[in-house]
């Protein structure tokens, strides 16, 4: 199976570089997505095809138009990565999916959300976006950064303890 990994702002590419790393998907195409030049240049060595995001100011009325170069890159399994809260993951991961489901391919999200001490608007435009990249996937994985704080330095040895001590209040 010919799976794609979309990198959508600097922390998507995070995450998609330690799914890379960790050999799950040895063979998996990588495209790098962002509006930032910088970001976007020093990524781009490791991938495969990179594009450059136009940053939205405005309403537009065709938004998915916008990601076709993308789109036309992908194969028909996509593992769109992002980090939520920050303008190019929390519009464009969610538009990718979008168009990538139009078009028939099947989506997995991977995204990330913010720590509580990012502030109200970034949570608030981060739960907007996780909704609309949730509707707009097959499947979707969120991993919590605030709980990551409470997982600390755990290894397979302690994993059913730290379990336990997280359920309880």
């Amino acid at each position: 199976m010919s799976i794609t990994l979309v990198a959508v702002g600097n922390g998507g590419y995070n995450l998609a570089s330690d799914i890379k790393n960790a050999n799950l998907f040895t063979e998996a195409k990588l495209i790098v997505c962002d509006t930032d030049n910088q970001e976007l240049a020093n990524n781009a060595a490791q991938a495969d095809a990179s594009f450059r995001l136009d940053e939205i100011r405005e309403a537009k009325s065709n938004l998915t138009g916008l990601v076709e170069n993308v789109i036309s890159q992908m194969t028909d399994t996509t593992l769109i990565c992002a980090t939520l809260g920050g303008q190019t993951g929390s519009i464009y991961a969610p538009l990718i999916a979008l168009a990538s489901i139009l078009k028939g391919k099947f989506v997995c999200s991977v995204f990330s959300m913010p720590f509580e001490f990012e502030g109200v608007r970034i949570t608030k435009q981060a739960g907007t976006a996780k909704m609309q990249l949730i509707t707009a996937s097959n499947f979707a994985i969120q991993q919590n950064n605030e709980m990551l704080k409470k997982i600390g330095d755990t290894d397979i040895a302690n994993i059913n303890l730290l379990s336990r001590q997280l359920k309880q209040p």
